[in-house]
C-alpha cells in the first residue's frame, strides 16, 4: 500500500496574510491605543499649556511628537511583544513577502507624513514666535458683553452696557476704538481672539460679561492683548441697578487707565454726552438701549419692538434726546418695510426730530435724525446741510455719512454717493447696511463683480443677514447670474419671510427664472 501524498495547502492571498500577521504580532492593538492616548494628551495639553504661560510652539511641537511617534511604535510592536517574562523579540511570520509588505508600507507612511509636515509646519508652525502685529497699540475692540443672569434674558442690557462703553472710550483722545456693528459681528463666535484682532485692524480687546440680579447689576471687564490672546486685566463692578450711570462711569474709567498702561498717555476722558446725559433716570437708559438693539435688527417685527421701548423710555424722560432721535428714526425706518406710507412717517417722526435737535444743537445723531426726515420728504439740500452738520459734530456717527450718501444717490451725483459710502465703510467697516448700500452703488455703475466682493466679505463674518443676501441676491441677477441670485434670495427670505423685501427678491428671481407657479406661491403673502 503506498504511502498518501503530502497535502498542499492552498497559498492565502497576501492581503489576508499581511493582515493575520498584523493582528498576531498586536500592532493593530498598538495602533489604536497609541490613538487614543495621543489624543487625551493633546486635548489636556491644549487646556493647560496656555494659563502656564506656555509659548505657542510648545503645543506645535507635542503634535508633531505624536504624529511622528506613530510609525515608530507600530514598528517596535512589530518586532516585540510585552509577555508575562518581560519584553521579548516575536517569533518570525511564515511568510516573507507579508513582512516585507508591511515594513514597505511603513516606509512609505512614514515618508509621506515627513513630507506633509515639512510642508506644512516648516515655514510656520515651528517657528518659536508668531510675527508681530500691525495694527495701532492705541487701537482697542468692545466685543459683545456676556450676558450671565439666571434666565439669559438680560442680553439687551449687556449689549447697551458694552455700547455705551464703547461709545464712551472712543471719545478719549488718542484711543483708536473699533465701530459696534463690527466688533460686534463676531458674537457667538468661535474665532481665536488672534484672529478677531487681525479682522478689526486693533491690538486690544475688551471683552466682559453683564449680571442683573436681586435689584443689582454687577459687570466684569477685562482687557486681552490680541496678540497673544493673554489676558492683561481684569476686574468686576457691582452696584444697585438705579445707579447704572455711576457703574458706568467707575467701569470706564479703570479701563481707560489700564490702557493708559499699555499704550501711553491719553487725552482726557469727557464726561458723557449720550444717553446718559440726557435720560432722568435708570429705567428710560435701559429702555433705550434694548430699544437701539432692536433698531439695528432692521425687521418689521424688531422696529415695531424698537418704537414701543423708546415710547416707553420717553414716557420716563421726555427730553431724553437720544430717545427721541429714535423714535423718529424708528418711524422713518418702517416705510422701506411696509408698515407705514412715507407721509405718515414723517408726520409721525417731525415732532421728536426737531425735539431732538433742539434740545441738544450739539447732538450729531440729532442732526443726522433731522437729515433723514429731509431726505425723505424731498427737501435734498436741506438734508445734504443736516447732515454734513451732523458729521462735523460727531464724525464717528457713521448712519449720517450713510443718509448722506443716500441725498447724492438721489441727486444723481454718485460720485459723491460711493466716497461717503467709502468714508461711513470706513468708521464701521462690517456695518450690513453700509455695505450693501455701497454695492448696490457699484452694481448700479456695471461694477457687479466688485460689488460681490463687498457683499462676500461681510457675510463671511455674518453669514445669516438678510439685508446683504437680498443685495447679494440683486446683485447676481444683474449681472445676469441667475442660479446664484436666486439662491442668495431663497437664503434671505428662509432666514426672515416676514420681510416684504425679502420676499419680493425672491419672488422677482424666480420669475426671471420663469418658475411662475412656485413664484406665485412665493409673492402671495404680499
Amino acid at each position: 500500500m503506498s504511502a498518501p501524498e503530502p497535502t498542499i495547502e492552498p497559498a492565502r492571498p497576501l492581503l489576508a496574510t499581511t493582515w493575520a500577521e498584523l493582528r498576531r504580532r498586536k500592532v493593530v492593538r498598538v495602533a489604536i491605543g497609541y490613538v487614543i492616548v495621543a489624543w487625551v494628551a493633546l486635548q489636556v495639553a491644549e487646556v493647560t499649556l496656555a494659563p502656564l504661560g506656555a509659548p505657542g510652539w510648545v503645543m506645535t511641537w507635542a503634535v508633531l511628537a505624536a504624529i511622528l511617534g506613530l510609525p515608530v511604535a507600530l514598528v517596535l510592536a512589530w518586532y516585540f511583544d510585552a509577555t508575562s517574562h518581560g519584553i521579548e523579540r516575536t517569533p518570525g511570520a511564515r511568510t516573507g513577502a507579508a513582512r516585507l509588505f508591511v515594513v514597505g508600507v511603513t516606509l512609505l507612511t512614514v515618508a509621506g507624513v515627513g513630507y506633509w509636515l515639512a510642508q506644512v509646519y516648516e515655514p510656520r508652525a515651528v517657528a518659536p514666535s508668531a510675527p508681530a502685529s500691525t495694527a495701532a497699540k492705541n487701537s482697542v475692540a468692545v466685543l459683545p458683553f456676556d450676558d450671565m443672569s439666571a434666565n439669559h434674558d438680560q442680553g439687551w442690557l449687556a449689549d447697551g452696557i458694552a455700547e455705551e462703553l464703547l461709545d464712551r472710550l472712543a471719545r478719549i483722545d488718542g484711543l483708536r476704538v473699533a465701530a459696534r456693528t463690527s466688533s460686534f459681528a463676531f458674537r457667538g463666535r468661535a474665532d481665536d481672539v488672534r484672529a478677531i484682532g487681525e479682522a478689526l485692524d486693533v491690538a486690544l480687546l475688551l471683552e466682559g460679561s453683564v449680571r442683573k440680579a436681586g435689584g443689582r447689576i454687577r459687570v466684569t471687564a477685562q482687557l486681552i492683548d490680541a496678540s497673544d490672546g493673554f489676558h492683561l486685566w481684569s476686574e468686576t463692578y457691582e452696584r444697585g441697578d438705579e445707579d447704572i450711570f455711576a457703574l458706568q462711569d467707575e467701569v470706564t474709567a479703570a479701563i481707560a487707565a489700564q490702557l493708559e498702561k499699555q499704550v501711553g498717555e491719553l487725552g482726557r476722558l469727557d464726561a458723557p454726552t449720550g444717553a446718559a446725559a440726557s435720560a432722568d433716570d435708570a429705567r428710560s437708559l435701559e429702555l433705550y438701549l434694548e430699544a437701539r438693539g432692536q433698531w439695528r435688527k432692521r425687521t418689521p417685527a424688531s422696529l415695531e419692538r424698537a418704537r414701543v421701548l423708546f415710547e416707553q423710555a420717553l414716557a420716563a424722560s421726555p427730553d431724553f434726546v437720544r430717545a427721541n432721535a429714535g423714535l423718529a428714526d424708528t418711524y422713518l425706518l418702517q416705510v422701506d418695510y411696509g408698515m407705514l406710507a412715507p407721509n405718515q412717517a414723517a408726520q409721525l417722526a417731525e415732532p421728536y426730530a426737531v425735539k431732538a435737535v433742539t434740545l441738544d444743537p450739539q447732538s450729531g445723531e440729532a442732526w443726522a435724525t433731522l437729515g433723514l426726515l429731509r431726505m425723505s420728504v424731498g427737501q435734498l439740500d436741506a438734508a445734504r446741510r443736516s447732515l454734513e452738520q451732523a458729521i462735523e459734530l460727531d464724525p464717528r456717527y457713521e448712519m449720517a455719512p450713510m443718509w448722506l450718501a443716500g441725498v447724492y444717490g438721489r441727486q444723481g451725483k454718485f460720485d459723491e454717493q460711493r466716497r461717503v459710502l467709502e468714508q461711513a465703510l470706513a468708521l464701521n467697516p462690517l456695518e450690513p447696511v453700509i455695505n450693501g448700500n455701497l454695492a448696490q452703488t457699484l452694481a448700479a455703475t456695471g461694477r457687479h463683480d466688485e460689488a460681490v466682493v463687498l457683499l462676500e466679505r461681510v457675510l463671511a463674518v455674518t453669514p445669516d443677514d438678510d439685508l446683504l443676501l437680498r443685495t447679494l441676491a440683486t446683485t447676481e441677477l444683474q449681472a445676469g447670474r441667475l442660479d446664484r441670485g436666486v439662491r442668495a434670495a431663497a437664503r434671505a427670505h428662509a432666514i426672515d419671510a416676514s420681510a416684504p423685501a425679502n420676499v419680493e427678491v425672491h419672488g422677482d428671481a424666480l420669475v426671471l427664472l420663469e418658475e411662475f407657479v412656485l413664484a406665485e406661491r412665493v409673492l402671495a403673502p404680499l
